[in-house]
């Protein structure tokens, strides 16, 4: 019955089509170009009114509901999927065009109906980067970072069918094939044609989860890599004043530490829904170009070279498998306060002002911090053990932290501040705070690693336990080492050396 419905209905709109088609053509041809759009939709509407239409629909919902997964029982709920199917596969506009009626629609429509999942791509424009080649050859798993042209997006977003039935979700490509894009792609639960269960959420009933972006967490598992790149190339050596005044003179206040994500656009494999709306593509920051102005370009400030990129590679790469190991997005993760710490250092990342120094410092804490007295002094202490090697950059480290810690306590306990903060400072914060997370994640990284094969034959370490580590001095260290190597079975006790 399915089948003899769809095909009727199919016939029903070739015959219309090819009716409303010879007259068309014969008027003007700049009107008929004009006009084709709407007349098409007129024409789908009436289509949609008529009784193939209507036999359609009875019997896709005599042939697809069940208890099971599409419950749905008034016509209402399958009116708009049946909608969505013709014209989200182009079937319409490539009819309308003359083309031929693939010879799999029908066994199309029923997959879309028997589907239980679907792919959702997600399209997130980095703002202020710039790569030297159109695609990354990253060798990560679960996304890529790569630039469309004009025509890839259209294809991608489906602009040409989106254009006529779905004005919305329209997609300004012609400044997004400017950008460079993280794609990612998620496979989910197909939605169902039911009534919504009625149940309470979380929010309704009073309860507020933690949140450090807008963005999807597909997006944000992306992010924790990102991060964790050296966007502004810090100057590594001592003394590099002149390379550090380059800098406040390339990066004057305002501008960001690193990229900028503006909105996520969403795509999906479900015929059966409509697409989403189309974020505000004015939202991204252009600058105008040419002789007068007239065109709008990205405005870059991270132009990476190839030496740049192949670092960008590399760091990308060895965090990907580092976190993979840890499992920080599941309840396996042996230490969740590194989930913690990084999540803050997203959230610092795109903060404005000394926003962004509040978010860096509970990022360190929750890596280093613990309850209790003399908070400062030991965070001080354990972000000198890691990231200094002799007593006097200790001593450096140490002063440098305190100084930090001091502004950012004036701005949580509303004190007055004395004169602006120059934003040297804010930079010297993310620096620190970045080396310490990349500092855990390598760490942790690789004990993970051996827990995860089977190779690590002592209790899993806790958080406390690195701590107690960074806390002890190089000598303590040292001796301790020797000591732990030879420690007798079973010790304390050791009874084989009784008599």
């Amino acid at each position: 019955m399915i089948k003899q419905a769809f095909h009727a209905y199919t016939t029903a709109v070739e015959a219309k089509f090819e009716a409303n088609l010879r007259p068309l053509a014969k008027r003007d041809r700049l009107a008929t170009l004009l006009n084709s759009e709407f007349h098409l939709r007129v024409l789908v509407e009436q289509l949609e009114k008529g009784s193939e239409f209507s036999a359609l629909l009875e019997a896709t919902r005599s042939a697809f509901r069940s208890d099971d997964w599409h419950s749905a029982r008034g016509a209402t709920w399958w009116r708009d999927p049946i909608c969505h199917f013709f014209c989200r596969t182009g079937y319409y506009t490539n009819k309308f065009a003359g083309s031929d009626t693939p010879c799999d629609l029908f066994e199309q429509y029923v997959a879309a109906f028997q589907r239980r999942s679907m792919q959702t791509t997600y399209l997130a424009p980095l703002e202020f980067v710039q790569f030297p080649t159109r695609k990354l050859e990253l060798k990560v798993s679960g996304f890529e970072i790569r630039k469309f042209d004009r025509k890839e997006l259209d294809a991608k977003v489906r602009n040409d069918v989106n254009r006529v039935f779905y004005p919305h979700a329209v997609v300004d490509t012609s400044i997004l094939q400017e950008y460079w894009f993280i794609v990612v792609q998620n496979l989910g639960k197909a939605p169902r044609l039911r009534s919504p269960p009625l149940t309470i959420s979380k929010e309704a009933r009073g309860y507020v989860s933690p949140e450090y972006t807008r963005l999807p967490p597909a997006i944000e598992r992306v992010l924790e890599r990102l991060v964790l790149f050296d966007w502004l190339e810090e100057p590594q050596k001592e003394g590099d004043k002149r390379k550090r005044e380059q800098q406040r003179v390339r990066w004057p206040y305002g501008l960001p530490f690193g990229f900028n994500i503006p909105f996520v656009i969403r795509v999906d494999d479900n015929d059966l829904g409509k697409p989403r709306i189309t974020p505000d593509c004015s939202k991204l920051l252009t600058t105008p170009w040419g002789d007068k102005g007239e065109d709008e370009i990205p405005i870059v400030l991270f132009n990476l070279n190839e030496t740049r990129v192949a670092g960008f590679q590399e760091c990308i790469q060895h965090a990907d498998e580092s976190l993979g190991h840890l499992k920080l997005e599941t309840k396996d993760t042996h230490w969740p306060f590194l989930k913690v710490a990084i999540d803050n250092l997203i959230k610092a990342f795109f903060a404005d002002g000394l926003e962004q120094l509040l978010w860096h410092i509970t990022a360190l804490e929750a890596l280093l911090g613990e309850p209790g007295p003399g908070v400062t002094a030991s965070l001080a202490r354990r972000s000198a053990a890691i990231l200094s090697t002799t007593e006097k950059e200790r001593n450096e480290c140490r002063k440098e932290f305190r100084e930090l810690y001091d502004l950012r306590s004036a701005l949580v306990h509303g004190h007055q501040f004395k004169e602006d903060v120059h934003r040297e400072r804010l930079f010297e914060a993310r620096m620190m705070v970045l080396r310490v997370t990349i500092w855990f994640v390598h760490y942790l990284g690789k004990i993970a690693a051996r827990i995860n094969e089977g190779s690590w034959k002592n209790k899993v370490p806790t958080q406390k336990d690195f701590l107690t580590l960074l806390d002890r001095s190089e000598a303590d260290r040292e001796r301790l080492s020797a000591l732990l190597s030879n420690l007798p079975y079973g010790f304390p006790s050791a009874p084989d050396w009784s008599p």
